[in-house]
């Protein structure tokens, strides 16, 4: 059972607009992507290890990286109704029970590979006991 996270926090680093961006001036947000279409060999190394273009459903999605990941991995939609940094931040940490209450869309759509890694079992283990 994993005994620590390490939670890291990418503010206006997008991987893709949310279903609400055009509420927000958003249309077309997509961070990395746009990186990637103008420098593509970037490689995000690190990152990538990690699990960042392993996440399905975005513009940078390669499944060859999937085997490789030593990371837990997702994408997360804030349930606020806002953009701003304080509350999505409020929504990752101690605060999310609340903001879930207030809508029955999930904070972090895992994919199967995350969902039976151990250390994200241990994450939803913790939260139960919160």
């Amino acid at each position: 059972m994993a005994k620590r996270v390490i939670w890291i926090v990418l503010d206006s680093a997008g991987i893709g607009e949310e279903p609400d961006a055009d509420k927000f001036g958003d249309v077309g947000s997509d961070t990395f992507g746009h990186i990637l279409e103008t420098y593509p060999d970037a490689k995000f190394d690190n990152l990538t290890k990690l699990g960042l273009r392993a996440i399905e459903n975005t513009s940078f999605y390669d499944a060859a990286t999937k085997q490789d990941v030593i990371g837990v991995y997702g994408k997360a939609q804030e349930l606020s109704n806002g953009k701003d940094t304080t509350t999505g931040h409020w929504e990752m940490d101690s605060h999310r029970r609340l903001s879930m209450h207030l809508s029955s869309r999930p904070v972090v759509e895992p994919s199967t590979e995350t969902r039976s890694h151990p250390a994200f079992r241990s994450l939803q283990n913790m939260a139960r006991n919160t």
